[in-house]
């Protein structure tokens, strides 16, 4: 009995350090991805063929204009709603689980005679 007891607590005791080291892995990994993120950045900036304030320009510029995009498509959508209603878009007034799948309870169960 007290070999079964050793042995199950070494057992527990063996799961437990492969636990920690699986964490300590895991936070390795997670640690070193940020590192190589950051230093990526850092030799992105410091060798980029443009200026700062070129660069810093261009990045404001396009989220600008991907903000602009944005907007104009929620207008449009909802242009299109309010000018046809929901079955323009096809989508009705059911619930989008019905739409998908359709009525449930009117199916037969697979199986069930």
């Amino acid at each position: 009995m007290d070999n079964l007891v050793k042995s199950a607590r070494r057992q527990f005791s063996e799961l437990d350090m492969r636990k920690r080291e699986d964490e300590a892995a895991s936070r390795g990994f997670i640690g070193g991805l940020a590192l190589g993120i950051l230093v990526g950045a850092i030799l992105a900036l410091i060798f980029a063929p443009r200026t700062g304030s070129e660069t810093r320009g261009m990045v404001a510029g396009t989220a600008t204009d991907l903000k602009h995009k944005a907007t104009d498509m929620v207008h449009q959508v909802k242009s299109d709603e309010t000018a046809n209603g929901p079955a323009a878009t096809g989508l009705g007034e059911e619930p989008a689980i019905e739409r998908e799948i359709g009525d449930v309870q009117n199916r037969p169960t697979p199986g069930v005679i």
